[in-house]
């Protein structure tokens, strides 16, 4: 394990990217029955980072450089609905209540897909991107996934797609693709939406489904 840390070193990779591959690699061995502890004593360490959410000006740039529909719909709802990476991925016309303009947070057993903790919710979304979906779903009635492929199969590639049109839209460092960007941010801005509200804390826990809302993990967008 050594020698794998001082690769991953010599390579420049993040503390953070070390010690997520350094558990990756641990699961394994415990998964074989290996001894952990006498493998691997000690864990690599690293910094917890508080990411800043989108501006407003940041989300108006970066939805000006979407020009692909399904896309930009793909991240209305990440945005609008708080969703996590994979509950996106997975997401199905069937849960979408376009009447009531809900989203409901379902696990894909089919897909191999759990929610966190286990537990369901539904989100309300604005008429505005209601309606937007509504008009998709009349041009496009045979898709399952909403947020799917060409060929209607789990788009594994969100991230990198999101990544790529922040880079485009010049709302990066300017330097790198991917240094700006992550879906988490489409998270953290729903919070800050939600946290306006008049919704008491312990509503707005269950629709983000975090125990820590309202415990000073999340930071404001920058005005």
């Amino acid at each position: 394990m050594d020698r794998y840390l001082r690769e991953m070193r010599k390579r420049k990779r993040s503390p953070r990217t070390i010690r997520n591959r350094f558990d990756h690699v641990l699961s394994f061995l415990a998964y074989c029955g290996l001894e952990k502890k006498s493998i691997a004593p000690q864990r690599p360490k690293y910094e917890m980072k508080i990411p800043q959410a989108y501006t407003h000006e940041e989300l108006r740039d970066l939805f000006s450089a979407i020009k692909d529909e399904k896309l930009y719909n793909t991240f209305q709802i990440l945005l609008c609905a708080g969703l996590r990476e994979q509950e996106a991925m997975y997401l199905s016309w069937s849960d979408l209540d376009l009447e009531r303009g809900i989203v409901k947070v379902r696990s894909k057993p089919h897909y191999g897909f759990a929610i966190k903790d286990k537990e369901e919710r539904d989100v309300p979304i604005p008429e505005s991107l209601t309606a937007r979906l509504r008009e998709y779903r009349a041009s496009h009635p045979a898709e399952k996934l909403l947020t799917g492929t060409k060929t209607d199969c789990p788009n594994h590639k969100l991230l990198r797609t999101l990544k790529r049109i922040v880079h485009n839209a010049g709302i990066g460092c300017g330097h790198c693709e991917g240094c700006i960007g992550p879906l988490h941010e489409c998270h953290r801005w729903f919070l800050h939406r939600f946290r306006a509200t008049a919704i008491p804390m312990v509503g707005q826990r269950r629709a983000m489904r975090h125990c820590q809302v309202g415990q000073g993990s999340f930071r404001p967008p920058r005005q």
